[in-house]
């Protein structure tokens, strides 16, 4: 994939909508060549384009239907719940959903049309796969109102609204009576520092309940136990209160009184109105307390005083301060000490690991606490820096105050979050984060099926299998595949075959499908018309065969599309002369030949999905390799169902394995050169007779046989072989010599 600006994702989409999906449902496409899934989104704000309701339906490539599945990497896949920016455009495939069916659309871009507003709790307020978005307010929306030259058109409640509206209903408080936002406070960044547990330390946040406000002045009341703290901190010298963020500003005045003997006042006021901070719905840091603690036999106890908080803050509108419609005042850390616990990772055992084959890594530390939270793995399938959960009930096998222990995951039938290397953050019940000090490292990640046995959920790896009657899988170029595309992927599949022994095998036949149909039995190599961002798709065609209520998941072929016409040029060459600004069509289709290994999050990696312009990665890793033989090894038991019939690890016998090619071949005296060449073949060191000397495709078809019967020195090959890698067969009165020569004229 390739990146596409925010600017020409907003020029380009016809419906740019946040909005949340409320429901799936995957179907074949009207040929049965296609799956597609159909996602029921509801749209809270319009930026861009026009609505006829409250209701779109995003429809996206591959999805399951029965035991029949279609997935392709680099396209967006959602998951009911989500919730976020969409890029889009219309879409011509009939609506699932709605009484009248409802107006369907595609997403601009792939995965880059779709920006998550963040549930990991962790990091950005809203991400894609190449950028994080920590404000989103001003990093995102305000970039996207500007290039539109108008703002957004508020069109449903979200979550988050609902709510607060339900909360407004509670305190008697209608929309039709709010002609301003209200502001809600919270706390945040809990903790207990010092020798001995001395100080209690929080940050008190502040944002909008919607759209923006420019801050006049806001009165925090803040309730603590004074059998804990002392009674009247500011008198005594016992409370320490720190500017942040939103009124660090000199233009603000900051004073911090006794309301009560058990209770404090926080005051900040505007002095002048020329600098006013804008707020937005991102919570952002109002300024930092820190109480001295002089009993830790009781709980703090620390509260907002909601109630009296009411009509003591003020927005700036229209030349005036006027108050905040309401205060909403978030207390829900601070009840007792078990949210000050502040856990800690000393270690991880096994932090080199591949994901999804069932291997854990062990977390050790303290304060984890005995309820159990939970682990977060960095997501292994973005360029931009998020986080996913060990959200399984099988992923988390053990949880104590001091030990954890995690299986590494991996994307599966039903969850498409994948383990990546980055540092694992432990997140207690309570809500507190622990970051680990060493980085995991995931050597290779592979695709696996999700399903439930019992309430316990479950991930098996894919398997391949003997779908030819040859021991794998048989691919086909498009008849209209150039000669020099076709050399670079035969180089690509030998990188692969030839290190791991996977069971691909290439047909002497051409084809003159140039499009994914998983449901032809033919599996095609050809250049396509793909989305903006997207340099090549591979449609796996995934299958679950359930039998005794135990799945076995396998691929029985996949379609490879190359993009006709990149943003970026391809680098179109068996050389090594890239320019700065090309992709290399050879490291792209070693890439995309290696799809049943999931995406890894490293960048020296040919699995990595961003693949570096200029840049050569024309090597598997030994990690990959390994990757591959695990894939292999496990594809060689028998499932649980007849089919796949298992392969043999010996299944590539056929095919002669040189991975490299050398200026000239060499066995023991007998070397043949130039290599690459042109037109013929020196031979040097020959002492007996050659009974036969034969060169052949990557079919295995022979293109050129000599029977000399004689010592040789030279062959002439034929003007009509064509470029490529071929296998050269010497046949002596004494022993077969075999190498792999290049022609290239």
């Amino acid at each position: 994939m390739y990146e596409v600006s925010l600017s020409t994702r907003v020029e380009k989409s016809t419906l740019i909508v946040a909005g949340e999906v409320l429901k799936s449902e995957s179907y074949w496409d009207s040929q049965h060549k296609l799956i597609y899934t159909s996602h029921l989104l509801r749209v809270s704000i319009l930026y861009k384009g026009e609505l006829e309701g409250e209701e779109i339906e995003i429809i996206t490539s591959g999805g399951w239907v029965g035991d029949d599945g279609i997935e392709i990497p680099q396209y967006l896949k959602l998951v009911v719940g989500e919730y976020g920016l969409f890029f889009a455009v219309s879409a011509s495939l009939p609506s699932k959903f709605g009484v009248n069916g409802l107006k369907t659309y595609h997403v601009f871009a792939e995965k880059q049309g779709f920006v998550k507003y963040a549930d990991d709790g962790v990091n950005a307020s809203a991400n894609d796969i190449f950028h994080n978005y920590h404000n989103r307010e001003k990093e995102l929306f305000a970039l996207i109102e500007k290039q539109l030259g108008h703002t957004c058109t508020p069109i449903s409640p979200t979550k988050t609204e609902q709510q607060l509206l339900n909360w407004l209903e509670t305190q008697g408080i209608s929309l039709q009576s709010t002609p301003q936002p209200g502001i809600i406070y919270s706390f945040d960044n809990v903790q207990v520092t010092g020798a001995n547990y001395q100080f209690s330390e929080f940050d008190v946040k502040a944002a909008t309940s919607s759209g923006t406000a420019d801050f006049g002045e806001g009165e925090i009341l803040i309730e603590y136990n004074a059998n804990v703290f002392g009674q009247n901190v500011v008198a005594n010298g016992g409370i320490l209160v720190d500017r942040e963020t939103v009124i660090f500003s000199p233009d603000y005045t900051l004073t911090i009184n006794d309301e009560t003997s058990s209770s404090v006042r926080i005051s900040a006021n505007a002095i002048t109105t020329n600098a006013l901070y804008n707020l937005h719905t991102v919570a952002e840091k109002f300024c930092h307390v820190k109480l001295d603690i002089s009993n830790v036999l009781g709980n703090p106890d620390i509260l907002f005083d909601e109630p009296n908080m009411q009509g003591l803050s003020s927005i700036f509108s229209g030349g005036n301060f006027t108050h905040f419609s309401y205060v909403i005042a978030d207390d829900s850390l601070l009840g007792n000490w078990a949210y000050y616990l502040v856990p800690v990772i000393d270690s991880i055992a096994n932090d080199t690991v591949p994901a999804g084959v069932g291997q854990a890594v062990t977390i050790y530390g303290s304060g984890f606490g005995a309820a159990k939270g939970y682990v977060l793995f960095q997501n292994g399938d973005t360029n931009a820096v998020s986080y996913v959960y060990a959200r399984r009930n099988g992923d988390i096998t053990l949880w104590t105050d001091t030990k954890i222990i995690v299986r590494v995951f991996s994307a599966d039938s039903l969850d498409k979050n994948t383990a990546g290397t980055g540092q694992i953050i432990v997140r207690t019940a309570s809500s507190q984060l622990a970051t680990s000090p060493q980085t995991l490292e995931i050597l290779y990640s592979v695709l696996n099926g999700g399903y439930l046995a019992g309430s316990t959920f479950n991930r098996k790896p894919y398997r391949l299998g003997d779908f030819n009657g040859l021991g794998g899988i048989t691919l086909q170029f498009n008849e209209n595949f150039d000669t020099v595309s076709r050399q670079l992927f035969n180089a690509a599949l030998d990188e692969w075959r030839c290190n791991t022994g996977v069971n691909f095998r290439m047909s002497s036949v051409d084809t003159p499908i140039d499009t994914a149909d998983v449901a032809d039995a033919v599996n095609v190599i050809t250049y396509a018309n793909l989305a903006v961002g997207v340099f090549a798709a591979t449609a796996l065609n995934k299958k679950n065969c359930n039998s005794g209520g135990t799945p076995t998941f396998y691929a029985d072929g996949f379609d490879m599309l190359i993009a006709t016409n990149p943003t970026t040029p391809w680098f179109i060459n068996l050389g090594t002369g890239i320019s700065a600004n090309e992709k290399d069509l050879y490291s792209t289709m070693l890439h995309e030949l290696g799809h049943l290994l999931n995406h890894a999050w490293t960048n020296t990696k040919v699995m990595y999905p961003y693949g570096a312009i200029g840049m050569l990665k024309r090597t598997l890793t030994n990690a990959e390799i390994a990757g591959g033989k695990k894939v292999m090894f496990y594809s060689s038991t028998q499932g649980t169902c007849t089919l796949p019939t298992a392969i043999t690890l010996d299944s590539m016998k056929h095919y002669t394995c040189i991975t490299s090619i050398s200026p000239s071949i060499s066995t023991e005296n007998l070397r043949f050169y130039p290599n690459p060449t042109q037109d013929k073949i020196e031979i040097v060191g020959l002492t007996k007779r050659v009974l036969r000397l034969e060169l052949s495709d990557y079919t295995g078809r022979s293109v050129f046989t000599k029977t000399p019967n004689a010592i040789l020195e030279q062959i002439i090959l034929p003007e009509n072989i064509t470029d490529g890698f071929y296998t050269i067969t010497c046949t002596t009165e004494e022993t077969v010599y075999v190498g792999k020569i290049l022609i290239q004229k």
